[in-house]
């Protein structure tokens, strides 16, 4: 225990600079700051990862847009020529023209898009930041004045690919 001293009334008193320890409300303060910073830190790393995923988003549409107009100037020939099909994203639609992460997922859904990425000249299947693959849909030629596009089922609409002049 705390020493004792003698106040100038003669009472004794605890020795105030002797005491070791924090209150509960100094303890309750601190929690609660700390509660609050890392509540604070959690939503701006959400934040920060989510801008992260858009900015990886555009670079893959840029990256896509090029690659694609790059292969339809070396083959002269529409993009579903290209891919040699006119649908790719029809075996990822759900019951329905929707498209949910498993449908996009299914087995026949990325071997399509696989063959049509492959066609187009990536390695392999393009996967958007969000774990789904980029879906494809042909149109050019398909029916009037539609132009293919393609679009991630987690972030943005169809990104449209200008229209093809064949030589």
């Amino acid at each position: 225990m705390g020493n004792f001293i003698k106040d100038d009334s003669g009472k004794k008193s605890r020795n105030r600079a002797e005491e070791t320890g924090f209150t509960l409300i100094e303890v309750l303060v601190v929690i609660s700051i700390v509660a609050f910073l890392m509540a604070s830190a959690v939503t701006m790393i959400n934040f920060v990862r989510q801008k992260g995923k858009i900015a990886r988003y555009q670079a893959d549409v840029t990256q896509i847009l090029k690659q694609i107009d790059i292969k339809r100037e070396e083959k002269n020939q529409v993009l579903g020529q290209i891919t040699g099909n006119f649908c790719s994203e029809c075996a990822c639609r759900a019951p329905g023209p929707t498209w949910t992460h498993d449908s996009v997922n299914t087995s026949a859904c990325l071997a399509t898009m696989t063959t049509s990425f492959q066609r187009i000249g990536f390695p392999n299947i393009l996967i958007d930041p969000w774990g789904d693959p980029y879906m494809i849909d042909e149109n050019e030629t398909e029916f009037p004045a539609s132009p293919d596009n393609f679009w991630s089922i987690n972030y943005g609409g169809r990104v449209i690919v200008p229209m093809y002049a064949q030589k």
